[in-house]
């Protein structure tokens, strides 16, 4: 059997990003994080049939940003959080048990289930937009393989 151990994050674009699109780990398309950089020992494919069925289930729902913060061990992440809503954290909690229950380990799971903020990373030329509405919809879910 092959054994496939890459890491991945799952995002929702904020913007229409077509499939197959490539960039860096430090220009990413405008996103929210759903669930941060994990390993898992699963093809692509596998991955996307196990995750596809949850995603279908949700229906599209809006987060509004609640402030700006400096992440990082030298607070060189800029982002703007999210208000925490039940739908965001229903989709983060079915996406997390549905990763760790086929093997998926976390960079920082202490950011995982409880610890889940939900953010989008912001770049020099990104206005922080501190009364910003965002559309979460199921459509837009990607797995983004990091370069971390």
């Amino acid at each position: 059997m092959q054994t496939f151990t890459q890491k991945w994050c799952l995002v929702n674009f904020l913007e229409p990003t077509a499939t197959g699109t490539q960039f860096s780990c430090k220009n990413w398309p405008p996103h929210i994080t759903i669930a941060d950089t994990f390993a898992i020992d699963i093809s692509p494919e596998s991955l996307r049939d196990r995750l596809l069925p949850l995603l279908t289930s949700i229906k599209a729902f809006e987060l509004i940003a609640n402030k700006e913060a400096h992440w990082g061990g030298n607070a060189e992440i800029h982002v703007m959080t999210m208000g925490m809503s039940s739908d965001i954290m229903n989709l983060h909690q079915l996406v997390f048990e549905c990763l760790k229950s086929n093997g998926a380990t976390f960079n920082d799971e202490q950011f995982q289930n409880k610890g889940y903020v939900p953010h989008t990373t912001l770049h020099d030329d990104s206005p922080a937009e501190a009364s910003g509405r965002y559309l979460v919809n199921n459509m837009p879910y990607r797995h983004v393989p990091p370069e971390r």
